[in-house]
């Protein structure tokens, strides 16, 4: 029973880390937001 629980845990566990990866992955694959694209137009 308990290597059930600890699949089940492991398994949480895993989605976890893949929705974190997944985040961190599109938040490095953003535009700059708008008030950096105005001071980088105004930079210009």
């Amino acid at each position: 029973m308990r290597s059930l629980a600890n699949r089940e845990q492991n398994q949480k566990n895993a989605a976890y880390n893949l929705g974190v990866a997944e985040a961190v992955r599109t938040h490095k694959n953003e535009k700059p937001g708008f008030y950096v694209r105005v001071f980088l137009e105004f930079l210009l």
